[in-house]
């Protein structure tokens, strides 16, 4: 038992499947652009979660910027939670949810 804790991820974010309900909802909801999404998990307690937009280009970053910021100072923090990108190729910008518990 203890090794499998131990084994289990702590903190950590991943896709939400793009043949899940919730990801087909949400496509149709978001338009041609389509939309991504992501679940993330925390073992541990955070006053902030940022959420950082960075850009590659030929492999190389070339810029990294923070794009959202949630406070936790008042409350204890989320253990998990969604966050939802959606485009909007036609005017160079995107749209960004962050739901937790």
């Amino acid at each position: 038992m203890v090794c499998n804790k131990l084994r289990q991820p702590q903190n950590y974010i991943e896709a939400v499947a793009p043949d899940s309900v919730e990801m087909k909802t949400a496509e149709l909801l978001s338009g041609i652009d389509g939309t991504m999404m992501f679940r993330y998990n925390s073992k541990d307690t955070f006053q902030t979660l940022y959420v950082y937009l960075s850009e590659y280009q030929s492999g190389k970053r070339i810029s990294h910027k923070k794009v959202l910021e949630l406070s936790y100072e008042d409350v204890k923090s989320a253990k998990n939670g969604l966050i939802v990108i959606t485009p909007d190729f036609d005017n160079f910008t995107a749209k960004l949810i962050a739901a937790d518990e």
